[in-house]
């Protein structure tokens, strides 16, 4: 099917290969119509690179004006409302003189599911269609004027795309309900100081306990597990990370190769194994798994140690699957 779709690719067109990208993938030509508005002409060629889920616009901006005209924002948008800005711009100045034109080159990796991406931090698949805004101001008259395009990707070439690199996702969430938050505010109470507040809130992806929140992002990919785990410390407490005691629990196992990150987002730096207050880390687990497991737990009873030396957590998160994969 790979092949099938690299055929179809090179049928749209021709001279669409990215000659610096290692993946040696071709783009996929989106169709988009040049926009006339009566202060600035527009002519797009939007392209997809599917192994990397990222779009390219070239795009030819014409001041029709004998005033000037400052480009002020280019942005896309798909069908569900996702708004995306530009990672970077590449051409001539933004503001043209009358008459005047300018090249840009613009890199999107758009955010094409929400849900998919608060749940996990991946994108989701190109979409179809993208609403392409073209936001610019004319010199010595108020208001941001705005030029619309739509570019579409051909039918069947984006079923084709869509069958090629849709690989279903499956997303776990906290367990809510199995009394987690009473059995570990009771154990709080046993051994924080006495200063300390022993509150415990959780949540499907956060976990409230005494000043520290942990947000917690967990799903099966391909034949992977991975997770990521957000520390922030707002308490006066200093809690020692000991991150070779974190994982991941299948089924009561610890899972296959794992492989573990431990980074100091902000805050001190003398020892990314100590969270101070103020202190952000992200902590990323990834393991081996052919299929989404049923049973699945955060092991995190020994990864976070208090300054008496007791843990700060009583016991592993457990974690459930959420219906159905995306």
């Amino acid at each position: 099917m790979r092949i099938f779709l690299l055929i179809v690719l090179a049928l749209i067109g021709p001279a669409s290969c990215n000659p610096v990208d290692t993946h040696d993938d071709a783009f996929i030509l989106f169709k988009t119509r040049p926009v006339q508005s009566p202060s600035l002409l527009a002519k797009p060629v939007l392209k997809c690179l599917p192994g990397e889920q990222r779009l390219e616009l070239d795009i030819n901006l014409k001041n029709l004006e004998t005033e000037k005209i400052e480009i002020l924002e280019v942005a896309l948008s798909n069908p569900a409302g996702s708004k995306s800005l530009p990672l970077n711009t590449e051409g001539s100045p933004s503001k043209l003189n009358g008459g005047e034109e300018t090249n840009l080159h613009l890199t999107f990796t758009p955010v094409n599911d929400k849900l998919l991406f608060q749940s996990t931090g991946l994108r989701g698949l190109i979409d179809s269609t993208y609403n392409l805004s073209v936001f610019y101001s004319v010199e010595g008259k108020e208001g941001t004027r705005v030029v619309n395009l739509v570019s579409r990707m051909p039918e069947e070439t984006f079923l084709t795309y869509k069958e090629t690199y849709d690989t279903p996702v499956q997303i776990y969430y906290l367990n809510t309900t199995n009394g987690f938050d009473e059995r570990q505010g009771q154990f709080l109470q046993t051994n924080l100081s006495a200063k300390a507040v022993p509150f415990v809130h959780i949540t499907e992806q956060e976990v409230a306990l005494a000043g520290l929140n942990f947000r917690i992002k967990c799903f099966q990919w391909k034949d992977s597990l991975h997770a990521e785990l957000f520390v922030v410390n707002h308490s006066d407490m200093t809690v020692k990370i000991n991150s070779s005691k974190l994982g991941l629990m299948v089924g009561g196992v610890p899972a296959r190769d794992l492989h573990l990150t431990n980074e100091k987002a902000t805050g001190s730096r003398d020892d990314i194994n100590v969270l101070r207050k103020g202190d952000r880390n992200i902590l990323t687990v990834k393991a081996f798994s052919p299929h989404p497991p049923e049973y699945l737990s955060f092991s995190l009873s020994e990864a976070f140690v208090l300054a008496n030396g007791k843990p700060l957590f009583k016991e592993n998160l457990e974690l459930i699957r959420a219906s159905g994969p995306r």
